[in-house]
């Protein structure tokens, strides 16, 4: 930078000298050709000097352009350094979710019951040990018409207890099947709902049913049956179909069966609440063929 400097000052110097002698009488320059030649040379160094200036403000440009380059490049990398290493962290988290879903589904619990008998005592068992909810979808098809024996006097009882005990007990029936026929064990059931929310004999009760018109459902709607114990369990307890009466004790799968229940309990009518009858006068008429039944 120095040097410029000094090339710029004998640039002018020699231009000024030069100016000189076309006005005053210069010993060492007395011809005019001399005197041109000098100014000419004077007007070249500087020349030069702009010249080199402008090299060095373009160098410093270029130098400055190649540190931003350089600075818009490595944060271009550290973002994409950045991004691969959400997106690992996200695929990571993806992978052990998916395992975890795995692990519990392949983890489940799985008992095929042997016969009724069993299946009976466990499913008793099993709603006189609820902590706080079952809900009982009891709506299977069948294919002779349901003139049963009433229900077990001990299931009833494990039910009442439960609800009484207030465990939430929630029941979605269907009465109906194909050509109009009835399941007088489900009709039975709920007339003894019925006559102890009558009573008031069930004050504190958390026993709740509600059930589904077949022709508004649809007679082919495929329907089954299943009871969740504490969120935590599923029994399969219909035959209907030559279906298989099992458990499941799988905390994933008793969630898509929970999400399941919730809709059908909204969609469906509403017959007693909380021990309280909410529609007695459809009760009654769902319950008269049973009184038909005696004559």
């Amino acid at each position: 930078m120095k040097s410029n400097h000094i090339s710029l000052a004998w640039g002018i110097l020699t231009i000024g000298i030069s100016m000189l002698g076309f006005f005053w009488k210069l010993d060492f320059i007395e011809s005019n050709s001399n005197k041109i030649i000098l100014f000419l040379f004077g007007v070249l160094i500087v020349l030069i000097w702009f010249n080199n200036k402008n090299e060095i403000e373009r160098d410093k440009i270029k130098e400055e352009l190649d540190k931003k380059r350089n600075e818009i490049e490595i944060e271009r990398d550290k973002k994409h350094e950045e991004r691969e290493h959400i997106r690992d962290i996200n695929e990571q988290a993806r992978q052990k979710k998916t395992f975890d879903i795995l692990y519990r589904l392949t983890n489940a619990i799985v008992e095929i019951f042997p016969n009724s008998e069993y299946h009976n005592r466990y499913y008793e068992f099993k709603i006189s040990t609820a902590n706080h909810k079952v809900d009982d979808l009891t709506w299977a098809t069948f294919d002779k018409e349901g003139k049963l024996d009433a229900p077990r006097p001990k299931y009833l009882e494990k039910i009442q207890m439960a609800a009484d005990g207030g465990v939430n007990y929630d029941e979605i029936f269907i009465f109906q099947n194909k050509d109009s026929k009835l399941h007088y064990d489900r009709l039975k059931k709920l007339k003894y709902h019925y006559n102890k929310a009558k009573k008031h004999m069930r004050t504190t009760s958390r026993y709740s049913c509600s059930y589904f018109a077949i022709d508004e459902l649809g007679f082919d709607f495929p329907r089954i049956q299943f009871t969740l114990i504490d969120n935590d369990e599923i029994l399969f307890t219909s035959s209907a179909n030559n279906n298989e009466k099992f458990r499941i004790k799988n905390s994933q799968l008793t969630k898509v069966f929970k999400n399941y229940y919730e809709q059908a309990w909204s969609l469906s009518e509403k017959l007693i609440v909380n021990g309280e009858i909410e529609n007695e006068d459809k009760i009654l008429e769902l319950i008269k063929p049973l009184e038909n039944e005696k004559k």
